[in-house]
């Protein structure tokens, strides 16, 4: 998918492609030349092993802001359409929370 049809499709473009679900933020992807990286606002049960299971190397998926969120790097183009495809249909059924893994509540 062209990022023309990301924007089409109501992602918004602010220094990144945002994607929201129920209209917070859970979502940022940044486009390099080699490489695009995603910062995920949030957690959703188990889903440090959802994205290392989904992404070409496993150590892509970092934990940031205390366990609050994470940063997710794309190497390739089967990453970039693992991380749209759960993006725009997988995540939404995620029950998700602010709280990070030591109990602190993320800043929107």
């Amino acid at each position: 998918m062209s990022r023309q049809e990301e924007l089409d499709a109501g992602r918004e473009h602010h220094l990144g492609l945002h994607f929201r679900l129920d209209g917070k933020r859970r979502g940022t992807l940044h486009c390099r030349i080699k490489r695009a990286y995603v910062w995920q606002d949030g957690r959703f049960p188990d889903d440090f092993a959802f994205w290392q299971a989904r992404l070409s190397e496993s150590d892509s998926v970092k934990p940031v802001k205390a366990g609050r969120a994470f940063a997710l790097t794309l190497w390739t183009e089967k990453d970039f359409d693992a991380f749209r495809e759960a993006a725009t249909a997988e995540v939404a059924r995620q029950a998700w929370s602010e709280l990070g893994s030591d109990g602190a509540t993320a800043k929107d």
